[in-house]
């Protein structure tokens, strides 16, 4: 449909049914979107033909609802990014986690996901920190701690405050830390 949606728009960019073809074009791509575990190149498209609606249609009634698919489609964006650095977890890989993750705060900065991923950078740097080998122990405790400190921070009420403190404990212990 988006298909021919554009190419209408293309055909016939005087009619008075341009704006709503272009709407129809962004709506269908977004409908084909598929679900956040599969390939996002139709999202990205989705996103990239809502903005250029809005972009060409500041003053359209259905510039609202554009802004709100565009939403819903960097949140399915911002799922798969953060899904895919907690599986790294899971997966006992916890530099790649803690890479992940970094990328995941700095491309996502308002993410409704920043709690979860910042307890995820801790636990991946506290195991991390926990199993290095020597030469590398210090320097990943280190790490483990500061990514505790950043939480605590930000999340002083956190669900995960208690399990932290006491795995901080345990950095504490192991590096013979007086923090």
């Amino acid at each position: 449909a988006a298909y021919h949606f554009d190419r209408f728009t293309k055909n016939y960019p005087n009619s008075s049914k341009v704006e709503e073809a272009k709407y129809s074009t962004a709506m269908s791509y977004y409908l084909d979107s598929d679900r956040y575990t599969l390939d996002q190149q139709i999202t990205y498209e989705a996103m990239d033909a809502f903005q250029m609606f809005i972009n060409t249609y500041p003053d359209s009634d259905k510039l609202d609802e554009a802004n709100d698919m565009i939403g819903k489609l960097q949140y399915k964006l911002e799922t798969k990014a953060f899904k895919i650095a907690w599986q790294y977890y899971h997966m006992e890989k916890y530099q790649a986690a803690i890479t992940s993750i970094d990328t995941f705060l700095e491309d996502y900065l308002g993410t409704s996901y920043k709690e979860d991923a910042m307890y995820y950078k801790f636990m991946a740097s506290y195991e991390l920190g926990m199993n290095s080998v020597f030469n590398k122990k210090e320097a990943r405790l280190k790490d483990a701690v500061k990514a505790y400190e950043r939480f605590v921070k930000y999340y002083p009420e956190s669900d995960y405050i208690k399990e932290m403190n006491s795995l901080y404990g345990n950095l504490e212990e192991e590096a013979g830390l007086s923090i």
